[in-house]
C-alpha cells in the first residue's frame, strides 16, 4: 500500500481528514487488488454473499488479500488490478456494499446508499484527468456531456440568481464550473472568507450545462475547479460547442 493512502486512512480514523477528502484519496489510489475468477471466460471480481448480502472486497495490496483469505477461506483464482478511478466509477447498485482491507486495523466500508456519491466523485475526477491531459479516453466528450453532477456557483443580485465567475487577473469573463463536491466546497470557503457571503450551487448535467454556457455570448471561457484540489483547468468557451457536437 502506498504510504500516502495508509496515512490518509489513519488520519480519517483520527478525524483529521474529512470523509470527502478520504474518498478522493481512495479514488486516486492507482492499484486496487480485487479477488477474481472466470465467468463465461471473462475475468470477474468475486462477490462475497453472506446472509443475503453481496459485498465486494477491495484490497490495497496483496498482503491484505492474504490476511483476509487466511481468516475467511475463499477460492481466489487470481486477482485483478484496477485504478481507483474505474473501480469507484463502476460500482453496481446490486451490491450491498464495498469492504476495504476488511481484516486490517484501518478497515472501512461503504454501503450501496453511498454509491451515488462515490461514483460522482470518481466520474468527476476522471473528467479532471482528461482536462489535465493525463488520461485519454475514446468517449471523453460523451463523458462530459452525460456527467450528472457539475456544480455552478450562484449569487443573488437585485433579487435574481446570477452565475459567478472564476477569478481572473486579466479581467476576462470565465465561468466557474466544478466537477466534484470538494472542489465546490473549496470555492465556497474562499468566497466566504473574501466576500463575506456563501454562494449557492446549482447541480447540472453536462448537456444542459454546455447548452447554457454556449448561449452566454459574453463568456470568454470556462475554468474547472478554480480553487482546487489540484490545478485549475481553463478552456475556451468554444469547448462547450465541441462537447455538444461530439
Amino acid at each position: 500500500m502506498s504510504r500516502e493512502l495508509l496515512e490518509s486512512l489513519r488520519q480519517h480514523q483520527a478525524e483529521e481528514l474529512t470523509s470527502t477528502q478520504l474518498v478522493r484519496e481512495l479514488i486516486r489510489h492507482n492499484t486496487w487488488h480485487l479477488p477474481a475468477g472466470l465467468m463465461e471466460g471473462s475475468p470477474t471480481p468475486l462477490i462475497a454473499n453472506a446472509g443475503g448480502e453481496n459485498w465486494l472486497s477491495l484490497f490495497t495490496d496483496p498482503d491484505q488479500i492474504q490476511a483476509f483469505t487466511s481468516k475467511n477461506p475463499q477460492s481466489v483464482e487470481f486477482t485483478m488490478e484496477m485504478r481507483g478511478l474505474f473501480v469507484f466509477s463502476s460500482l453496481q447498485d446490486g451490491l450491498t456494499g464495498v469492504n476495504i482491507d476488511p481484516e486490517s486495523e484501518h478497515a472501512i466500508h461503504y454501503r450501496s446508499e453511498q454509491f451515488e456519491f462515490l461514483r460522482s466523485m470518481a466520474d468527476g475526477m476522471i473528467l479532471d484527468e482528461v482536462l489535465a491531459g493525463t488520461l485519454e479516453l475514446p468517449d471523453a466528450f460523451d463523458r462530459f456531456k452525460t456527467f450528472q453532477h457539475f456544480q455552478l456557483p450562484m449569487r443573488v443580485v437585485d433579487g435574481r440568481q446570477q452565475l459567478m465567475l472564476a477569478p481572473d487577473n486579466q479581467g476576462r469573463k470565465l465561468a466557474a464550473v466544478f466537477t466534484t463536491k470538494d472542489a465546490a466546497e473549496n470555492f465556497s470557503d474562499k468566497v466566504s472568507e473574501e466576500l463575506t457571503f456563501t454562494p449557492e450551487f446549482q447541480s447540472m448535467d453536462g448537456k444542459s450545462l454546455f447548452e447554457r454556457l454556449s448561449m452566454m455570448t459574453d463568456l470568454e471561457g470556462i475554468v474547472f475547479n478554480c480553487k482546487g484540489p489540484g490545478s485549475p483547468r481553463a478552456v475556451a468557451i468554444q469547448f462547450a460547442q465541441v462537447v455538444l457536437q461530439n
